[in-house]
């Protein structure tokens, strides 16, 4: 026997115990990996495991369809390869979205990010502080350069103005006695420098304020910065830098489940800030009988200030403020802080500098450099701090100008991460929600990405030794349904921890540092069915019989909204049903009746004849004289057969213009089904631009 069929007879001998060995073997593993409890299967191995089936992680699929993946189940194990198969299961069902959807990559352009002129510079820094003359300023005009300052002066939170008093040849180092000046500055050779610029006032009675609560938290900064009209999908398209930084550099954790709860930014803002909904805080909307300001509302920032906090809040646009484009705004300055009284006032000088800048710097960088010092300023008086940034100009509208600040916004992060103000802070980065006025809604994606808003979340390093379960619970809770009202209970932590159990979700919100259970849905989270990205909605033939009783009766409600006001509002008249859709609670639900699984509680007998008496329908239709195009869900009672609308299931998804040019000031609320009687000047004499 040659050598050569010894070797092949021994190889066939290996090769048929190595078959042996991994039929006997691979169920063992099977078995291991996926019917073991969560407790047993590290994070990091599930994304690795998710990584190799190719379901939930990746933002692209093979198919260009929409598929549903139970994200949250995914972090459970469950039974065979196909984790899909866990949709059946109770809980929410978290879509896994297209980075590059077909339907809306038409829509995505990439913008220059802002600049303010080749070689253009400011004459002056109001950083750290201190006024001081720029380098740039000496190096052209020499040391001989004299400035004025006139301090700005809040007098109602919708009208800021120059002080009376200016003081006068201020000289560089000079510490800074308000928080905003109009500057105004003369070289020797007779040049001349104006502009309105921010720069952070030391407040003793901040810097010296005591905590006046008893506190057993966990001693952190926290820092908010949120965007306007982005999804997780369109924060990744139109900030790929921003993002890679916050994903590679700052380690963040992306919630891909965080839905709105509402429509528009103060819908999500009320249970950030305050935990409750708008119909649940006092009275506040213009117009309205006994409306009054905002400023006795339950802010969260008052529970930080009563906790020894510096506070901060900044917001971009004040003419569509969150809390004073609708509402009455604040009486009074809410923090210590405030942002708005500037713009106020200095917009009025936009026009004055390159578009998207004030003086020769992006808008966006000063709005960072502000916030950025308050953390500056206040670090070496060992004060913990509370800021919230909320930037609306360039997202608001087209989500494809938020590509001009990425550069910007990524710098920003690197400054506070390079300064170290990251090392004891929360770092949370989120959106209100996804875009709203754009083409995008047409498609089922642009739909599901509008309710999928951005939220990460950076806690310090350091907790991934002095907290691995609250890490690890923030990790899970990173697939599970979470809400606005979630945030602000987790704020509540950063004061009052009281530690990492699971999270009881018969209460509307839960913090996320503790274990959200997968059973968690859009009924117990309280997020209604028009802005429930997990259901499962059912096409139905717009010729329908209910589906035009459905859009009907959603028409007749706004027309009832508008009947007071019949001498400026025309009555609508239904043009034409566009699409109609139906959700009914799911079979396996409406069947399950008990568990039969030895008390594992997982398999049960499905043996329940429970019926759906509550359907809903979701159903979008075009009206005449206006041409709007509404989105509304409503209720259908199978007992009464009949509809149960109401006005904040209702959406207007294209834009009005001009229509209610007669009742936005005196009613604004109605904006979106006023057609007035009486066309505006302006939309006979230009096309219409939108007061949206």
């Amino acid at each position: 026997m040659s050598i050569l069929s010894c070797i092949g007879r021994k190889a066939r001998h290996l090769g048929q115990i190595y078959v042996f060995i991994a039929i006997t073997i691979t169920p063992i593993i099977l078995y291991v990996l996926f019917y073991t409890g969560p407790q047993e299967i590290a994070y990091e191995q599930l994304l690795h495991l998710e990584k190799r089936i190719n379901v939930a992680l990746p933002p692209e699929t093979e198919s260009s369809e929409l598929h549903f993946i139970s994200e949250s189940a995914s972090s459970e194990g469950g039974k065979g390869g196909d984790l899909r198969k866990l949709a059946r299961r109770p809980g929410c069902i978290i879509p896994n979205l297209k980075l590059r959807d077909p339907d809306l990559a038409k829509f995505y352009k990439k913008m220059d990010p802002v600049s303010c002129g080749e070689g253009a510079f400011d004459w002056v820094s109001l950083r750290n502080g201190q006024f001081s003359i720029t380098p740039e300023a000496k190096k052209k005009y020499g040391d001989d350069i004299s400035c004025r300052l006139t301090p700005l002066k809040r007098i109602t939170d919708f009208d800021t103005r120059e002080d009376s008093v200016v003081l006068e040849d201020v000289k560089h180092g000079s510490m800074l006695q308000h928080d905003f000046y109009k500057v105004e500055c003369t070289a020797k050779d007779g040049s001349k420098y104006t502009n309105y610029q921010a720069g952070i006032k030391l407040k003793p009675e901040a810097a010296q304020r005591k905590s006046v609560v008893s506190t057993k938290g966990l001693d952190l900064d926290v820092i908010i910065i949120g965007h306007d009209s982005l999804s997780r999908m369109a924060w990744m398209r139109h900030l790929p830098l921003t993002w890679e930084y916050l994903v590679k550099e700052l380690k963040v954790i992306e919630m891909k489940g965080e839905t709105v709860v509402g429509d528009g930014t103060p819908a999500t803002m009320f249970p950030l800030l305050t935990g409750k909904r708008e119909e649940e805080l006092p009275e506040a909307r213009k117009g309205y009988p006994n409306a009054k300001p905002v400023d006795d509302f339950p802010w969260i920032w008052r529970d930080f200030q009563k906790a020894g906090y510096v506070t901060a809040w900044q917001e971009d646009e004040p003419n569509i403020g969150t809390f004073h484009y609708r509402l009455k705004g604040f009486d009074r300055e809410p923090t210590d802080h405030y942002y708005r009284q500037f713009l106020v006032l200095a917009e009025k000088y936009f026009r004055k500098s390159p578009p998207g800048c004030l003086g020769a710097k992006p808008r966006i960088v000063t709005q960072n450099d502000y916030m950025a010092d308050v953390l500056d300023v206040y670090k070496g008086q060992g004060k913990r701090k509370w800021i919230m940034s909320f930037k609306s100009e360039n997202s608001h509208n087209d989500n494809n100008r938020a590509s001009m600040l990425d550069v910007h916004l990524r710098d920003h992060l690197k400054e506070l991460h390079e300064k170290r103000h990251l090392d004891n802070a929360m770092l949370i980065m989120f959106a209100d929600h996804g875009a709203r006025f754009s083409n995008v809604r047409a498609f089922a994606q642009g739909k599901l990405e509008e309710r999928m808003p951005y939220l990460a979340i950076r806690m310090p390093a350091s907790f991934n030794v002095t907290h691995p379960e609250l890490m690890r619970n923030l990790k899970l809770n990173s697939r599970r349904l979470t809400t606005p009202f979630d945030l602000h209970e987790t704020l509540h932590e950063v004061l009052h921890f009281t530690g990492t159990g699971p999270a009881d979700i018969s209460k509307r919100g839960v913090s996320l540092f503790k274990e959200i259970p997968i059973e968690r849905d859009c009924k117990s989270a309280n997020v209604d069915s028009h802005w429930c990205y997990c259901m499962d909605w059912q096409p139905v033939p717009v010729e329908n019989e209910l589906v035009q009783n459905a859009a009907g009766s959603v028409l007749d409600l706004i027309n009832r909204e508008t009947s007071s006001r019949r001498e400026l509002c025309s009555q609508l008249v239904l043009k034409v049903v566009k699409s109609a859709s139906q959700i009914k609670v799911k079979d396996d639900i409406l069947k399950f009746k008990d568990t039969n699984d030895g008390g594992r509680g997982r398999f049960g007998k499905m043996t329940d004849n429970t019926k759906d008496l509550n359907i809903k329908y979701q159903v979008t239709f075009e009206t005449s004289p206006n041409n709007g195009l509404y989105e509304a869900t409503l209720s259908y009672d199978v007992n009464t057969k009949s509809f149960r609308p109401n006005l904040t299931g209702i959406s207007r998804i294209n834009r009005y213009g001009n229509d209610p040019w007669c009742i936005v000031k005196s009613i604004p609320q109605l904006r979106p089904y006023c057609h007035c009687v009486t066309p505006s000047l302006s939309s006979i004499i230009q096309p219409k631009k939108s007061l949206s």
